[in-house]
């Protein structure tokens, strides 16, 4: 696979925040809300119990996990416990490739 060139030399964080938004602006809108709150938790990462409290859903974000888990933009890093005390996977971002970066299917 042979690396692409950028018209410009970009910064760390401006890799970053173009890999994001050529993320983001293709994913269905609940997928879309669980990765954005994922990538703002940064390196806590986040549980499905975390999530849903954060967004206000009930129990319908482990699907969406499994889905940014298989499409590699999330990844699990270890476990905590849950508000009801279980044991559940944190999950944190992945910061896709660039500029080679797949589509994404809807």
């Amino acid at each position: 696979m042979s690396q692409a060139t950028l018209p410009f030399d970009p910064t760390p964080q401006e890799l970053s925040l173009e890999a994001y938004q050529s993320v983001v602006d293709q994913l269905p809108e609940m997928r879309r809300r669980v990765y954005d709150y994922i990538v703002s938790r940064g390196l806590g990462g986040a549980t499905s119990d975390e999530i849903c409290a954060a967004l206000g859903t009930h129990g319908n974000t482990h699907g969406r996990t499994t889905e940014l888990r298989r499409l590699g933009l999330i990844k699990p890093v270890g476990e905590r416990l849950t508000r009801s005390g279980r044991r559940a996977k944190v999950y944190l971002a992945i910061q896709p490739e660039l500029p080679l970066m797949r589509q994404i299917p809807k």
